[in-house]
């Protein structure tokens, strides 16, 4: 696993990351660059964290294809994390 040092800037906005190497998996973070956020590497890490835990018998039998194309209800999930 590794984290994005520093964030990727583009215009207004920056991007932070998170990769995920047993699954393959890319997390990222969005947000506008006039803010400062200090809590942005600890929601990634929580994101990511509560995802793999949630959904790790599906990212384990899931080949390739079938995994791009499958849908993961996690709207509810984040919603709780960002509290």
């Amino acid at each position: 696993e590794r984290a994005g040092n520093s964030p990727f800037c583009h215009n207004a906005l920056n991007l932070k990351y998170k990769l995920d190497n047993e699954f393959e998996l890319v997390f990222v973070v969005g947000f506008q660059k006039i803010l400062t956020l200090t809590y942005v590497d600890k929601l990634i890490d929580d994101v990511q964290l509560h995802f793999r835990d949630r959904y790790k018998n599906e990212l384990e039998q899931q080949d390739a294809l079938k995994f791009l194309t499958s849908c993961f209800e996690f709207d509810d999930d984040f919603h709780r994390l960002l509290r």
